[in-house]
């Protein structure tokens, strides 16, 4: 009898546990086959959930499939050809991705509940994205240029042409407009600098500027579009050497002598030339890597299984 309520024991054991793996398989159907790995429907489902709470508008469930099925390819060619990323390396990560958002650990995990994720869930994602940029970088590698020609017909496109600016350098002593008589006091001064009187000496002894008054009112180089309209305005119909009339602005009035005019080496791309190449680079970079993930494709079983 003993033996007999074991068996029975046992058997009513085997038909929980077979009744239990036959529900799992119910729910957690194939949604896709990439190789030798799988991604199940709940897993995709979670992955929609997740892209459309982040999304601006709801994503279409075939391209979040897409998304997932290339993510294989790419882990897959990444173990190929040996490219890893170190638990090491995910910390640093994870920890970057903490301190750009000013979390603690306690705000961190927090935020992740709030996006339904957990740590390993977002150091999966780091690990993902990392490793993607390691093979594609490798696989880039000489095979993605950005000429000078590319750079220059981008601004050209975006910002019109190419200007080349020039360069002054300028002393000035300024009469604050507050102060007693500041026209006729800076008009004085401006006459007795254009008599021959030294200019730096005038300076030190009138300037209301206490930082450039010591240095004789030098105030070093400036490019074109540096100064308030007002004095360019002056500058730009002043020969080197010369002094201008008093010319007001917002802080008083100015006396200002041109020490030196010359063209600009740099042209108004200058300060875009590398956002520039980094946009261009970004969008062949983008191209690349869609053909490459489609080439990669044509060598892998991939069967769709919704």
């Amino acid at each position: 009898m003993k033996k007999i309520t074991s068996f029975c024991f046992l058997l009513t054991a085997f038909l929980l546990i077979s009744q239990s793996l036959n529900a799992k398989v119910v729910v957690d159907k194939i949604a896709a086959v990439v190789n030798d790995q799988i991604i199940t429907l709940s897993e995709l489902e979670q992955e929609i959930e997740k892209t459309n709470r982040l999304a601006t508008e709801k994503i279409d469930k075939k391209v979040v499939l897409q998304r997932m099925i290339d993510e294989k390819v790419l882990n897959q060619e990444a173990n190929k050809r040996s490219v890893i990323v170190s638990d090491q390396e995910l910390d640093i990560l994870y920890d970057q991705v903490k301190k750009q958002n000013n979390f603690d650990d306690k705000e961190m995990e927090e935020e992740l509940a709030k996006q339904k994720m957990t740590k390993e869930d977002l150091k999966w994602q780091l690990k993902t994205q990392m490793l993607t940029r390691r093979l594609i970088d490798a696989e880039m590698k000489g095979k993605i240029a950005v000429t000078e020609d590319e750079i220059l017909e981008y601004y050209r496109e975006n910002y019109g042409d190419v200007e080349f600016g020039s360069q002054v350098r300028i002393a000035h002593i300024l009469i604050p407009v507050d102060e007693e008589d500041a026209y006729q006091k800076a008009l004085k001064i401006a006459n007795d600098a254009k008599s021959g009187k030294n200019f730096s000496k005038l300076a030190k002894e009138h300037s209301g500027d206490s930082i450039s008054a010591p240095k004789g009112g030098d105030l070093g180089y400036f490019n074109k579009g540096d100064l308030v309209f007002e004095l360019e305005s002056a500058i730009e119909n002043t020969d080197v050497g010369e002094i201008t009339d008093p010319v007001q602005t917002s802080s008083g009035y100015h006396i200002v002598k041109v020490i030196e005019k010359e063209k600009s080496s740099e042209s108004s791309l200058g300060g875009y030339r590398e956002q520039i190449r980094q946009t261009i680079y970004e969008q062949k970079s983008s191209s690349f890597l869609q053909n490459w993930v489609e080439k990669r494709r044509e060598g892998v079983y991939i069967d769709i299984k919704i």
